[in-house]
């Protein structure tokens, strides 16, 4: 059947396709989401590192945060979609 009618062998693997990448979408999250404990006790010091050097401080992520929505205002004035 798979020599025959090759389309209609992939279009029927499809979905079980999709339902295995939620399914490992899920583990990952779920192993990530349950390793957080561990994490936060062993390694404090590096996510509090990280979380400063992302954020940068309140300030700049407010200015980004202004810049952003003023570029949406700009593109929704002159016609962007």
């Amino acid at each position: 059947m798979r020599s025959r009618f090759p389309r209609l062998v992939s279009y029927a693997g499809r979905p079980a396709a999709v339902l295995s990448r939620i399914g490992d979408h899920t583990l990952f999250y779920g192993r990530a989401i349950a390793g957080v404990p561990h994490a936060a006790v062993h390694f404090r010091k590096e996510i509090i590192r990280l979380i400063a050097e992302i954020s940068m401080g309140a300030g700049t992520l407010a200015m980004i945060g202004g810049t952003v929505v003023i570029v949406g205002f700009l593109t929704l004035a002159a016609g962007g979609t």
